[in-house]
């Protein structure tokens, strides 16, 4: 048995000069409710459940405008995830993360097919961060995050 209780809460502000700011967190708390007999030995009662962690977050700040009959949006985003458990057993805890997004559209809307830019780079610093480990008999196995990753796309809409 397990069971899970947590709240989430999001806020979004329109700002000046047409600016949109976004806030959102999550406390999730997730546990089993009663011991069991797993491979690696007994589990007990109230241990936290694997790739939960207590707290996780994003904020984000979006732009949109025109400029010289182009009309753009930006947005700039950082995401938060708590540390926490790998397995009930916990032998390979995993850290807590930060990410940062980084995304660009330029499109020409008064023309026909409307062509539009859009350059977006995921993991913006290249933070290297475990998100799955496993002992193995050879010595860990990890598993980690996606790297820096630039995508450029030209995108027609008829």
């Amino acid at each position: 048995g397990a069971r899970s209780q947590g709240g989430e809460l999001s806020f979004k502000a329109l700002l000046p000069w047409n600016f949109l700011a976004s806030l959102g967190a999550a406390y999730v708390d997730a546990r089993t409710t009663e011991p069991f007999a797993s491979e690696a030995g007994e589990i007990p009662p109230d241990t936290r459940l694997p790739a939960t962690p207590l707290l996780s977050g994003v904020a984000s700040l979006t732009h949109s405008g025109e400029l010289f009959g182009l009309h753009f949006t930006t947005n700039y985003s950082v995401s938060y995830q708590g540390e926490s458990p790998n397995t009930l057993q916990n032998d390979y805890p995993l850290s807590r993360r930060v990410m940062h997004d980084l995304a660009l559209n330029v499109g020409l809307r008064r023309y026909a097919w409307q062509p539009e830019l859009n350059l977006s780079v995921t993991n913006l610093f290249d933070a290297k961060y475990t998100v799955f480990e496993l002992g193995t008999p050879g010595g860990p196995l990890s598993i980690t995050n996606q790297p820096r990753t630039v995508l450029l796309t030209l995108g027609l809409s008829y």
